[in-house]
Formats: C-alpha cells, sequence, structure tokens
C-alpha cells in the first residue's frame, strides 16, 4: 500500500482513545484514611501505604520496608515552588530552600549540619534539597532507625517547614552560592534549553519561572520577598511528609503528631498561573546555533496540558503511549544504525509539564547533513502515523514489558527505602495512586497482553493530533535562513511516498559455545564475607556469592588485562576508538544492528569501557539470562569483525566530543587538564583531533589480541542466584576459552609521570554567543 501524506497536514480531532477493551468501572471516592492526595479514582492503593492527615490538614504517608533494614528516609514535600513566584526574574523558591540550612528558630545559622554530622549524616550524602516549577522536597536519610535520631529528623522538618529565621545577613552570605550555583548551569546546554522552552510554550511566562533562577533574580531577591513566599506558601496544606524505613509505626505516628500537629497558618489558595498557551495552527520552524552543542532534530506536536484524575482510563492510555512510542523508537534506532552516522540516538517520546503534552520525534545528528536526518525522522513518523505497528513489534513489547512487571513482582519486596520514598513523593506531586507491582501485573495482563496492533496505532495518531507541527533544530554550524531552510525541506518529506514497514528476518544468537566447559582447579570461601572464589584451568577467576537484597536481578563484574596499561601511551585516541567503535564493529557472526535487535527485549548489555587498572565494566541482568550476558561478553571480546562501521561511528562520536571539549570550565578540566596532570600521557583526556582520527582497528586489533591472549580475567557475580550456577555459566563461556590466561594481580598504574609544579592556563569557549 503507497501513499502520498498531504492528508498529514490535516490535524485530526476525531479520534478517541480505545477503550473498550478495559473494564472501565466509575471513578469512586476514596476513603478519607485510603488516600488524601489524589482525587476519585478506580484504582487501589497499595496496601503497605498508609496516609494520614493532622487536623491542620496536613498529610504524612508512612511506608514500612526493611531494605535495608534499620534505616529510615524521610522526604519533606511542599506544593510551592518556582511557579508560584510573582516577579519578573525567577530564583525565589531556590533562594529560599537554601536559606533552610540557614537557621531557624530552634537552631542557630551553621548549627544544622553539625548537628548532623553529629548524629553520622553528611550534608549531600544523606541530607539535601531540590526545588522545580511546582514543588520543594526535602530529604534525609537516616543511618539507623532509633527512635531518637527519628525524633530528631522530624525535628529538623519541622523547623523547615515552619520556623526558618530567614536572617537579613545570611541571605546576603547565601546570595553569593545562589549566584555561583547559576552561573554554574549557564553554558550553551542551558541556554538550548532556554531557547527551546521560548520556542515551545509560547504566548506563556514560563520562561520566567526556570526554578534554578537567573542572575538577577538572585540579585532582586530581599528578606522581605523570602519572607513573604515562605509564610504564604510553606503551609500545613501544602505539606506531605513521606517516612520509608524500618521504623515502629505507632511511635512514628506520635512523634509526627508532637511535632507538626501546633502548626497553623493562614492557607493561600494560590495556583500557578503561566499564561495560556498559543496551540500552533502552521507548521513552526526554529534553529538555536552554538558551535559548542550537539546537534539535534525534532519534530513536534504541542498541545495544551490535559488534567486528567488517576484511573485506569488514563493509565491504558499511558501504557499505549508507552508501546508506540516504544515500538517507533526501535525503528528510528534501526534507521541510526544503519545511516552511516548521519543519526545517532533517535527516539520517540511524550513530556508533560504543567503548561503542555508534547509528543516528539528526535535524533542526534551530523549537523552538515541536518536535511537527510531530517527526511529520515520525518518519513519514519509519516510511515508509522499511515501504516500504524505490526503485530509482531507490539506482541514482542508487550512480552518484554511483562516479563519486567512479573521481575517486579519478585523484587518488590527487596525495593531501596530510598527508591520507595522518591516514587510516593513523586506520585504526591503528581497527584497520582501507589500501586503495587502484583496490581500493576494483573492490570498489564487484563488490558495489554493481546492487545492489537492497530489498536496502538489508533492512540500514537491521537498524540499526534491537536496542532500543527513544530521542527526545531539545535546545531554546531550556521545555517542561512536556518528557519525557512528547516521548512523548505519538511513540506518536501512530507510529499515524499511512505511505505509500510519491511519485516525483519529473525536472527539467533550464533555464540553459544566456546569450547568444553572449564574444569575448577581451586576453589575457596572467605569465612567473613561469605565469597566464593573458583579458578579455572585456564587461569580465569570467578567470585561469587548468592544473596537476597534484590530479587530477581544478577550483579556482574568483568574485569580483564590491566586496563589503560596494556594501551600505548603515545597513540592519542585509541581508548577512544575502543570505547565508540569497538562494539559498534560488531561479531563476526553478526552485524551490530542485528546485534541490537537481537537482544531487543533482553537485560542484556554489550558495553565496555577501559578502566585505569582493567577492561570490562559492571552489568545488570536476571538468573535466567546471566549465561546470555556471559555469552556476549565473551564474544564481544573474541569474536570481534572490527568491521569499518565501528571506526566511521567513532569518527563521528569524537568530532562531537571535541566540540564539547572546550564549550565549559568543567569539560576543560575533563580533558586538557587530566592530561597536563598527567604529564601529558596521551592515554588521558582529549588531544587534537587531526590526531585522534587517524586511529584505526589495525592498530587497536593486536592490543585487543594481547590483552585476550594473557588476562588476567577476573569476575564477580552477586544477587539472586545459586553459586553453582553461577560458576557453571562461567565454566561455559569465559572458563571454556582454550587461552591460558595470568592469575589476577593488582598494582597500581605503571609508567606515569607526573608533572613538575608550574602554572597552566587553559581556556574554554563557553562564552560565545549564540544565535537564537
Amino acid at each position: 500500500m503507497l501513499r502520498i501524506r498531504s492528508s498529514l497536514l490535516v490535524i485530526i480531532f476525531t479520534l478517541v482513545i480505545p477503550i473498550g477493551f478495559i473494564d472501565a468501572a466509575p471513578l469512586q471516592p476514596v476513603d478519607k484514611n485510603d488516600a488524601l492526595w489524589y482525587p476519585k479514582t478506580d484504582l487501589t492503593l497499595h496496601p503497605r501505604v498508609k496516609p494520614y492527615v493532622l487536623e491542620n490538614g496536613m498529610r504524612y504517608i508512612l511506608i514500612q520496608s526493611q531494605s535495608p533494614k534499620d534505616e529510615v528516609e524521610i522526604r519533606l514535600h511542599i506544593r510551592a515552588g518556582s511557579a508560584l513566584e510573582k516577579g519578573p526574574q525567577p530564583g525565589v523558591a531556590h533562594f529560599l530552600e537554601h536559606m533552610a540550612f540557614n537557621g531557624s528558630k530552634n537552631i542557630p545559622e551553621g548549627e544544622m549540619i553539625t548537628m548532623l554530622q553529629r548524629d553520622g549524616l553528611a550534608f549531600g550524602a544523606h541530607t539535601n534539597a531540590f526545588t522545580d516549577f511546582t514543588q520543594t522536597v526535602y530529604q534525609l536519610s537516616l543511618p539507623s532507625a532509633e527512635e531518637e535520631l527519628i525524633e530528631k529528623a522530624l525535628f529538623i522538618m519541622r523547623e523547615t517547614s515552619s520556623n526558618l529565621t530567614i536572617d537579613k545577613a545570611a541571605v546576603a552570605r547565601e546570595r553569593g552560592v545562589l549566584n555561583a550555583e547559576v552561573r554554574g548551569k549557564q553554558g550553551p546546554e542551558f541556554n538550548s534549553f532556554l531557547d527551546w522552552i521560548r520556542f515551545a510554550y509560547p504566548g506563556t511566562d514560563y520562561i520566567n519561572k526556570i526554578p534554578v533562577g537567573s542572575s538577577q533574580g538572585i540579585k532582586s531577591v530581599t528578606q522581605d520577598i523570602l519572607v513573604e513566599f515562605y509564610h504564604r506558601y510553606y503551609t500545613p496544606k501544602r505539606t506531605t511528609l513521606i517516612v520509608t524505613g524500618d521504623f515502629n509505626p505507632e511511635r512514628v505516628k506520635k512523634a509526627i503528631q508532637k511535632q507538626f500537629s501546633d502548626w497553623t497558618a493562614d492557607e493561600s489558595l494560590d495556583e500557578p498561573d503561566f499564561g495560556k498557551l498559543v496551540v500552533n495552527t502552521e507548521i513552526s520552524t526554529h534553529a538555536f546555533i552554538d558551535k559548542s552543542i550537539d546537534s539535534r532534530i525534532s519534530i513536534n506536536v504541542i498541545t495544551p496540558a490535559k488534567v486528567e484524575p488517576d484511573s485506569r482510563k488514563k493509565r491504558l492510555g499511558d501504557l499505549l503511549t508507552y508501546l508506540a512510542n516504544t515500538a517507533l523508537s526501535i525503528r528510528l534506532n534501526d534507521i541510526a544504525i544503519n545511516s552511516d552516522n548521519l543519526m545517532t540516538g533517535a527516539a520517540a517520546y511524550q513530556e508533560r509539564s504543567e503548561l503542555a503534552t508534547i509528543s516528539s520525534v528526535s535524533s542526534y545528528i551530523d549537523a552538515e547533513q541536518w536535511p537527510s536526518a531530517l527526511e529520515l525522522i520525518e518519513q519514519s513518523l509519516g510511515q508509522t502515523l499511515e501504516f500504524g505497528f505490526t503485530q509482531k513489534e507490539i506482541d514482542r513489547l508487550v512480552a518484554s514489558f511483562e516479563a519486567d512487571l512479573k521481575l517486579a513482582v519478585q523484587s518488590e519486596e527487596t525495593v531501596p527505602n530510598y527508591v520507595i520514598a522518591d516514587s510516593v513523593t513523586q506520585a504526591v506531586e503528581n497527584r497520582e495512586s501507589v500501586l503495587s507491582a502484583k496490581d500493576n501485573l494483573a492490570f498489564f495482563q487484563k488490558n495489554i497482553v493481546g492487545i492489537k496492533a492497530e489498536q496502538v496505532a489508533e492512540h500514537f495518531r491521537l498524540l499526534w493530533s491537536g496542532a500543527a507541527p513544530s521542527v526545531y533544530l539545535t546545531s554546531n554550524i550556521e545555517i542561512e535562513d536556518a528557519e525557512a531552510a528547516i521548512l523548505k525541506v519538511y513540506n518536501q518529506s512530507l510529499n515524499t511516498q511512505v511505505y509500510p514497514l519491511e519485516a525483519r528476518e529473525e536472527v539467533e544468537f550464533q555464540y553459544v559455545n566456546f569450547g568444553d566447559k572449564g574444569k575448577v582447579v581451586s576453589e575457596k570461601t572467605n569465612k567473613v564475607s561469605g565469597i566464593k572464589s573458583v579458578q579455572f584451568n585456564n587461569g580465569v577467576v570467578v567470585n561469587v556469592k548468592q544473596t537476597e537484597f534484590d530479587k530477581g536481578q544478577v550483579f556482574i563484574s568483568l574485569r580483564v588485562g590491566h586496563g589503560l596499561e596494556d594501551f600505548p601511551a603515545d597513540k592519542d585516541g585509541l581508548i577512544n576508538l575502543f570505547e565508540y567503535g569497538y562494539q559498534s564493529g560488531g561479531l563476526k557472526k553478526h552485524t551490530f544492528d542485528e546485534l541490537h535487535n537481537i537482544f531487543l527485549d533482553k537485560n542484556v548489555s554489550m558495553a565496555l569501557g577501559v578502566g585505569l587498572d582493567s577492561l570490562g565494566g559492571t552489568y545488570s541482568t536476571t538468573p535466567d539470562e546471566l549465561k546470555l550476558q556471559l555469552q556476549v561478553l565473551t564474544a564481544l571480546l573474541t569474536e570481534q569483525a572490527y568491521r569499518s562501521e565501528g571506526e566511521s561511528f567513532f569518527r563521528h562520536e569524537i568530532k562531537v566530543s571535541e566540540q564539547m571539549a572546550s564549550s565549559s570550565p568543567e569539560h576543560v578540566i575533563d580533558t586538557q587538564f587530566m592530561r597536563t596532570l598527567y604529564g601529558e600521557d596521551k592515554r588521558f583526556g582529549l588531544g587534537p583531533l587531526s590526531e585522534i582520527q587517524q586511529r584505526t582497528f589495525a592498530e587497536l586489533r593486536p592490543v585487543i589480541e594481547r590483552i585476550m591472549k594473557n588476562g588476567p580475567i577476573e569476575i564477580a557475580i552477586v544477587g539472586d542466584i545459586n553459586n553453582q550456577k553461577a560458576i557453571s555459566a562461567v565454566a561455559e563461556t569465559f572458563g571454556a576459552l582454550s587461552q591460558r590466561f595470568k592469575l589476577p594481580s593488582h598494582h597500581y598504574l605503571k609508567g606515569i609521570d607526573f608533572p613538575e609544579p608550574q602554572t597552566v592556563i587553559l581556556f574554554h569557549r563557553g562564552g560565545w554567543t549564540p544565535r537564537c
């Protein structure tokens, strides 16, 4: 079937979400003691989530968890952020967050950090805070569940919520800290973000509500402004306290009531007012040009935010959105892999903000070939809108997602306390219910398993209706009359024929046999740690320990050779070639494209990196896929094809990295200064692009072959897996290799000559003014 897509510009308003296959019971009022932060719903609150409300209207939520035991996480959520600021420059809410650590009625300035340190907490590691458009959240991680420590933490949270002094002198001192933070955010990426906000939210005041604030905003904040914002918006009914961990709930309830029940305040009914979004009725285009930024192009449909209560209908829509965008992202990545580096990192996604819902397809691109990249992205989007998805695409995604949900059921009791606390805090912010893993799985199996591809396609078309497209380009090269050029290319692509997706041939992974199973020649168990260490007859060593910390998960550490020491110090960029191009070169029996599709729905990684003292990495998988992960890693190190595509990808990526290397002081320190610090050793930092791009697989191949001839190879496996099963998986992969490897031996990196004391002046390009 083939059509000309001139109809793409006709915005479809009549599509409706296909809900005929969901048991859509009417929304019911929630009981006061079941949920206190979201409206009527037909969802069932997680049985471990216990919400309560004080007489003053403050909410608190208790979630008991023993992951880990004897530890507690506390979050104080204030429904007040930068969106409530009244001035023309942002920064008040963020400034106030900083003042929480600068003295209160019962904690003198400078004493809070000392108080925390006496109890084994460190600022940053265990206590922190953040502000965004609509919330401010304060965080405490308690290293023990002692009642005295919990009471002290609750006391600190009460001081933060209602008793800050906001001293004038402290405000003046903190202003310098805020200015430094704002300056640290500034640079090409932040400028691009601001430019995108202006483009994506026309007619609104969104740009003047950026949470981090602005230099002018921080400068104009006074003590009076902070005090007024504090007393107006830090109030009981805007506050939710979340406590997660291993505690006695009745005692914590009493402690919360003791600290917070006498808190009273005049409650403000103010809601954020961003203005009214102007919806596109015609195609809009825009370009942001900065020579220090990654080049990227996106097609977007931006519609006003739709406030919808959390419900089964809404959750179904979210799942359909996930399936559609994931399926299209896979298509885009396939195109990117085969585009000769025209595109990288392509994806389809949806963003939701207080003002808008944004459906996007986007990709990082080669700036010099942006017209071709735009055409590829637009035509893939057009193909999907026109012909939808194949049933095979959807079935594969559904099966993968269902497997993840089943794993979540297994591991729910071992989800870390901090993850639970953050998730519940986010649910409070989004006014969403919190479901158990079991209920999530049951909902998915009832409503998504067996879903038809056309139902997903119909929902996808709905996501792309309601406004004319917006095309946005960031580029590190100048483009003459950029907006008009983008519009011309886009319109030409709209009138290009698209065809249904061609079915891919299913390919099985070929590397499952590496020789005779390795034989164990020695084994010992550490009496203190319980770690079992096994050596195979070829010298490979594996250390294993079965644990119950993360149900359904297995963690692997692979260490091969001696890291940087194995690479020549005079070949600038050889390590970069390994890290950027090695896996892209594929295996002898599989191209990288094939590998990408084989492992699409598997918990398997192909990443390899170079550390100071070893080559390898760390990996997370499942017990059932442990052997597959080891097969992949073994094949990557022994069966590399060194195809030219890998070199091509490396040259593209290193060019982008070099453009970024001088864009900010931080990038300069990471690249140029690191090389200076290590005596101009070319294995550190980043040298001239002209020299780096000379590197070839012909230079890398003997290095890897030497490493894989000598080793050593040491593997660590911990997690929810029987020790013997883990050892057997290694025996059939790395343990089966015919080489004889040296035994692991650890030492400091040799051959490094540090420089004599000297003055070094380095420069960055961050001050270059972009055109936007």
